[in-house]
């Protein structure tokens, strides 16, 4: 019971092109805000026992009241994401026995962060331009009062700007999915529709299309 409840307090959203990563992550203990872009990172990261912010090669402790610089700064970063990265694993490793959710791509990028490794191509193919994963919660409009449910969803911008977009809400099961020729406007295509779209030989790419075809 302890578990299904962190299952359903974690949220993230993961994107990605070629030049940046951003990722934000609520595990339930910890909030954090990254962002690699141009071979820049930016951190921001709020738990019980830290309040930090990186930028530039200098790391802002809020919480202990100090700065760090360059090496100083970035062995205390790995140290703090070696704790997040174990965490943030589990609780998606959760997400997939629980809801057999595509998130190999979020718990290898928690093992990458760990080692300042960000390498965007990493995770998609080429002819692949964006890469979204977002699971969050919302509420719904269609039923009274406040009603909530988990949903995740999953993007996919290609090279020529078509956009192949699915949503799947976590406690009902419903899915829908989405194709859009300009990344605008949007229409309900069946997952059969899509299928050879999303060929991959990329595992990350590969999981996500045998999560919306089959789920």
């Amino acid at each position: 019971m302890i578990k299904m409840q962190w299952i359903k307090e974690m949220s993230f959203t993961f994107k990605c092109n070629l030049n940046s990563i951003t990722f934000r992550c609520n595990t339930g203990s910890n909030i954090l805000e990254l962002e690699w872009r141009d071979n820049k990172l930016n951190v921001s990261l709020f738990s019980p026992t830290h309040r930090v912010n990186y930028s530039s090669g200098r790391l802002f402790d809020m919480h202990n009241l100090s700065v760090k610089k360059g090496k100083e700064a970035e062995d205390f970063l790995r140290e703090v994401f070696a704790q997040l990265s174990k965490e943030i694993q589990e609780g998606a490793e959760e997400l997939k026995s629980a809801y057999d959710l595509p998130v190999a791509t979020i718990k290898e990028f928690a093992k990458d962060m760990c080692n300042f490794e960000f390498r965007p191509s990493k995770f998609f193919d080429i002819g692949i331009k964006d890469l979204e994963i977002e699971l969050n919660k919302e509420f719904l409009k269609d039923r009274p009062g406040l009603y909530s449910e988990r949903k995740l969803k999953l993007l996919i911008r290609k090279q020529d700007d078509v956009c192949l977009k699915a949503v799947f809400w976590l406690e009902s099961r419903r899915k829908e999915t989405l194709y859009s020729p300009d990344c605008v406007n949007y229409q309900h295509v069946t997952s059969e529709d899509i299928s050879d779209s999303l060929r991959s030989l990329n595992e990350y790419v590969t999981e996500i299309r045998n999560f919306v075809i089959n789920s």
